[in-house]
């Protein structure tokens, strides 16, 4: 378990929170991969527990909202791929990257919004897997999601953008299916240089050693 103190972290934990578009339900970053198109990097991560089952997947893609999506995984449980709780931690990073590279600029950009303070997640369903609960002033949990979306912000600030051409490659040694299809490394298009210098010119300034103005996403 990992503590953070309240005041210090950058947290959300509905969609329509200050930060509530780092939430794998956020609407409006959607990922296409090899023309499939999935509404959340939530439908991509439920629909990946089923590489053998394509129609359970259909089913879950076709849903309108994320939560949706979810219930119908959960309805599928037993059809899960039986060494899912081995690879989970390696395959959300995998979504996290979908969602940025196939909305750049948008999810990009909130990324480095949250500047140098760590991401935590605050689960209204007491899930202190994923993220964290708060006590007292305090967030408590292993916050698995937020410290991914940290790591995924460093990781692009240290890059200094060039995940504008990078590759999205599955985890090693695991074997992602979606639709029937293996899911192999993709090159993403190049981002003009323009648009490019312009997103993180006006980024890199707020990228301080200060909390963004809204902490906890109104929490």
């Amino acid at each position: 378990m990992k503590t953070y103190i309240q005041d210090q972290v950058v947290s959300f934990c509905k969609t329509r929170d200050s930060f509530g578009g780092l939430s794998n339900m956020a609407a409006g970053y959607l990922i296409t991969l090899y023309g499939v198109r999935c509404r959340t990097s939530e439908h991509l991560y439920q629909a990946l527990k089923f590489p053998n089952h394509p129609e359970v997947q259909a089913a879950i893609l076709e849903e309108a909202s994320p939560m949706a999506a979810k219930m119908v995984a959960k309805r599928y449980r037993h059809l899960i791929r039986p060494d899912w709780e081995e690879i989970k931690l390696s395959v959300m990073p995998y979504c996290l990257r979908a969602k940025l590279q196939c909305n750049f600029q948008r999810f990009g950009s909130l990324l480095l919004s949250t500047g140098d303070a760590d991401i935590v997640e605050i689960s209204s369903k007491h899930d202190t897997f994923w993220g964290c609960v708060p006590q007292g002033d305090l967030f408590v949990g292993h916050n698995h999601l937020g410290i991914q979306l940290t790591n995924l912000r460093e990781e692009l600030i240290d890059d200094g953008g060039g995940f504008h051409d990078a590759k999205l490659a599955p985890p090693d040694g695991v074997e992602l299916r979606l639709m029937g299809r293996v899911l192999g490394t993709l090159n993403f298009g190049i981002w003009d240089e323009v648009t490019l210098s312009g997103i993180f010119a006006a980024l890199r300034c707020k990228h301080t050693n200060q909390l963004p103005n809204a902490t906890n996403g109104g929490f």
